[in-house]
């Protein structure tokens, strides 16, 4: 899936909540996540004393849970607590594209 130019992003680093909000009666559609970290050199979530080298991608699981948590809602909040798995041992950052639609949130 590409990105396409008007969707909204949110970023949040490991351990950091990422809040995300729609308003006026508008609910989240997630158009896609990413949880990892690809790029070593990237200046991204550079705060910690962990391993900054390597490559450390998604996987299908993680934007299940990212999808199960925010999408169809008004409002969501995604931290390193909501049960993601850690698929290495590098400080990873989240990246999650989405868009505010007309709609009733979702029960689930």
């Amino acid at each position: 899936m590409g990105y396409r130019q008007g969707w909204k992003h949110a970023t949040a680093c490991e351990y950091d909540t990422m809040n995300i909000n729609c308003t006026g009666g508008t609910v989240i559609e997630m158009k896609t996540a990413w949880y990892g970290r690809v790029v070593p050199h990237r200046k991204e979530c550079n705060g910690s004393s962990q391993h900054m080298s390597g490559s450390c991608p998604t996987n299908e699981y993680n934007i299940r849970l990212f999808r199960e948590a925010c999408h169809g809602k008004p409002s969501c909040s995604v931290n390193r607590g909501y049960n993601i798995p850690d698929p290495c041992n590098l400080l990873k950052w989240t990246e999650f594209w989405y868009d505010c639609v007309p709609g009733k949130p979702s029960t689930s």
